[in-house]
């Protein structure tokens, strides 16, 4: 319930917005998501970029999603971040077809990178307190999570 105050809280502040024109967005822009080789016509200092790969979380939004370190953008930002975490946590906990279903990843690098993301969220106007990822786990699924945050 925690960040469903949160994300309610922040759409007030996109109602005064103006929207751009929505554009086509990668999410995972990096160095193992870029494929290139040498510019076969260019010098043997230059590379030409031949594809980008794993698109599975692109999306169709405004380019502040992504660009914008504006309020209330950047926040939108860490909210989306560990509302995801949270929910590869969860998924992770529950093994089985969930757990096969999370993209590639480490549960260390995931619960890290939630608890980064939530101390700087928590600093914002937009979320006060939030249930720790262990109590929204249960009784049952401590065991699960410890050993998958182990791995």
């Amino acid at each position: 319930m925690d960040l469903v105050l949160a994300l309610q809280t922040i759409a007030q502040d996109f109602c005064d917005i103006e929207p751009k024109e929505p554009v086509l967005i990668h999410q995972d822009l990096n160095d193992g998501n870029t494929l290139c080789s040498k510019d076969p016509g260019g010098s043997s200092d230059r590379w030409q970029l031949d594809a980008l790969i794993d698109w599975e979380g692109a999306v169709v939004a405004d380019p502040r999603l992504v660009w914008d370190t504006d309020e209330p953008w950047s926040t939108l930002r860490l909210l989306c971040l560990v509302v995801r975490d949270r929910w590869l946590t969860i998924m992770a906990s529950r093994g089985g077809v969930a757990a096969a279903s999370i993209p590639r990843c480490s549960m260390v690098e995931i619960v890290e990178d939630y608890d980064q993301h939530l101390q700087q969220l928590l600093t914002t106007k937009y979320l006060r307190s939030v249930t720790p990822l262990i109590e929204l786990l249960g009784n049952g699924r401590r065991e699960s999570y410890c050993s998958c945050a182990l791995q």
